[in-house]
């Protein structure tokens, strides 16, 4: 209620698209300082809110920007393209995007340069921060034993 009383509004599919990457995503990396990723904080309990009074201003129209015209189905999911595009007659009358409201380009080289400048900054200074390293490695050692038991073990009829 807070929330929307700032003018705020919830968003369940947004919430639950964040929740489920970050479950998929569980123990499958190392943040820049080392240590194992777990995310626990977004699967749990993260809420996404819109600020529609913000998300409506034409400078984050590029941000929601997708292809709009059908192109495709196959196996019961969609593929859309660029509206305009393709050589049907459909095509020639259909609006295009205009180039402000595309998403920006963005390439594999702007990617790594925007990590390796984020784990530049990340400087784990702590005992604490080594010991909770080891104590989530050793947790992800014990999940994987009993994991293994399982698999190993037998069951009688």
């Amino acid at each position: 209620n807070k929330m929307a009383m700032f003018g705020f509004v919830y968003s369940e599919p947004l919430t639950l698209s964040v929740k489920n990457t970050a479950k998929k995503e569980m123990y499958t990396g190392r943040a820049p300082n080392g240590i194992l990723l777990n995310a626990q904080h977004v699967w749990l309990t993260l809420k996404v809110f819109i600020n529609p009074a913000v998300a409506s201003l034409p400078e984050h129209a590029h941000l929601l920007a997708e292809p709009g015209c059908f192109l495709k189905r196959v196996n019961k999911v969609r593929t859309n393209r660029e509206c305009g595009t393709g050589d049907d007659e459909q095509a020639k009358v259909e609006s295009v995007l205009p180039e402000k409201v595309k998403p920006l380009p963005i390439s594999q080289e702007q990617d790594k340069k925007w990590f390796e400048l984020i784990k530049s900054k990340v400087v784990d200074k702590t005992e604490a921060g080594n010991q909770q390293k080891k104590e989530i490695e050793e947790g992800i050692l014990r999940k994987a034993r009993r994991e293994e038991k399982k698999a190993n073990a037998t069951v009688t009829v």
